[in-house]
């Protein structure tokens, strides 16, 4: 159960990233262009 909750807070850090990812890209493109 333990390993089970650590699992789920590691994976947190990697779905923020792959969400902020985007959308630091759209602003940088929305800011070139």
């Amino acid at each position: 159960m333990l390993a089970a909750r650590e699992a789920k807070e590691a994976d947190v850090p990697v779905v923020a990233l792959k969400v902020s990812v985007p959308v630091k890209f759209e602003a940088v493109e929305s800011w070139a262009a």
